[in-house]
């Protein structure tokens, strides 16, 4: 996977966050400071800002000496050394990370070890951009040897060490997730407030992200393949926590990461989830919504205890029984109100294209839409008119025992919404 180069200086500052209640450099100044503003309930910035601000921060000081880098004095006979013969300038200039870039890279490590490396956390509210140039980060300081070659093979998970079994799972996980994550349609990465003459980190970034996404793709197959080695090797990983990042300060001359903090993860942790999660985090709630719609694209049933079944899960069950019971639930909903109404006016839509077989169901189906709606404060009477214009007495009977169980459940709003229909 190629280095992508990243956007100018100018770029850099017109990219960073609203303005907080701290300033990014204060934390290089004080070395307890990031601790003691990470342990607050809500801080101000947030741990994936001070990330995002650490690394801007670092881009654009290298970006900075790499423009002092190119302007190279020319020579006594007037031939300028860094120049090729059309005169363009050589591609790649060795530029060597100054105190301040590998402090700034250092803290935002030191941030993602404070959210235990949460790629949920991560993806939903980091750049892809700066999110690859975090993890490679992390990398070149576990990794010996090139890491982009690294990267782009399988590694024998048999021989390296604790700490590069652990950066290399973690970038090709964070590979696939991102490539999963970019091919469903979502919301843009959440912005903050800005202030006037900002450009919007998600919009300045737009262009790098489509290449690395381009690369990520087309190497897939090497991610998967090296997480099943990882997974096969049965050995232990180490993850690093905040303690093993030292804060340079200005008297400082070298450093050395402390890895003997790390925690221990061990297979079993990662294979099947079987502890507390430390490593990662499983989102059940979406986890559970994948399984219920693989049973119903393949039209298995699984029987599931009555407590712990949700609205929805009877909903999908009535749907692969011939939508026996769903008004039932329908009804239930309208005072629990679990089911989102784009997903109750899908099962109206659905229900109508099945025909006269489910004429009757397709009526109260639509009735118990329409109360729903009403007691969340929508104007629904014309469609109501359509559906008892030439209603039969049963119907009727069916309008007044939805609006009565309605009422006897409902909240203040929603009654007072209730009556306004009637």
């Amino acid at each position: 996977m190629s280095d992508i180069v990243m956007p100018s200086d100018e770029m850099m500052r017109h990219t960073s966050m609203s303005m907080s209640s701290v300033s990014w450099f204060e934390f290089l100044l004080d070395e307890h400071k990031l601790d003691n503003h990470l342990q607050q309930q809500n801080p101000d910035p947030s741990p994936c800002q001070l990330i995002i601000q650490f690394l801007q921060q670092a881009e654009a000081h290298l970006a900075a000496s790499t423009a002092l880098v190119r302007e190279i004095p020319t020579t006594p006979n007037g031939q300028n050394d860094s120049r090729s013969e059309d005169g363009n300038m050589h591609d790649k200039l060795v530029v060597k990370e100054s105190k301040k870039v590998i402090a700034l890279k250092l803290l935002a490590l030191k941030v993602a070890a404070h959210l235990n490396w949460n790629l949920n956390i991560l993806l939903r509210n980091i750049p892809v951009a700066l999110l690859q140039i975090l993890l490679n980060e992390l990398m070149r300081l576990t990794v010996d040897g090139d890491i982009e070659e690294i990267k782009s093979t399988v590694s024998d998970y048999n021989s390296i060490s604790e700490e590069t079994l652990f950066s290399l799972q973690l970038f090709h996980r964070w590979a696939l997730l991102a490539v999963v994550r970019d091919s469903f349609p979502r919301r843009p990465i959440k912005s903050f407030v800005q202030v006037q003459g900002q450009v919007d980190p998600a919009i300045a970034y737009h262009a790098l992200n489509e290449i690395i996404m381009r690369n990520l793709r087309e190497s897939t197959a090497v991610s998967i393949e090296n997480l099943e080695k990882c997974i096969q090797c049965g050995r232990v990983l180490k993850l690093p926590v905040s303690k093993c990042f030292p804060v340079l300060s200005d008297n400082t001359e070298d450093f050395s990461l402390i890895w003997d903090n790390c925690v221990t993860v061990t297979p079993q942790e990662y294979h099947c989830q079987v502890d507390d999660p430390v490593f990662i985090n499983v989102d059940n709630a979406r986890l559970k919504g994948y399984h219920h719609g693989c049973q119903s694209l393949q039209g298995v049933t699984q029987q599931e205890p009555p407590e712990k079944v949700t609205l929805y899960e009877k909903s999908e069950a009535c749907r692969r029984n011939g939508f026996k019971g769903i008004v039932d639930v329908l009804i239930e909903d309208n005072l629990r109100q679990e089911l989102t109404m784009i997903y109750r006016s899908e099962l109206e839509d659905e229900i109508g294209t099945k025909g006269d077989s489910l004429s009757e169901v397709y009526v109260q189906v639509s009735i118990c839409n329409v109360v729903r709606g009403v007691m969340e404060g929508k104007a629904l009477v014309s469609l109501l008119a359509d559906v008892i214009e030439d209603a039969d007495p049963q119907t009727i009977e069916f309008l007044i025992l939805v609006l009565g169980r309605a009422l006897h459940g409902a909240s203040f709003s929603q009654k007072s919404n209730l009556k306004c229909f009637v």
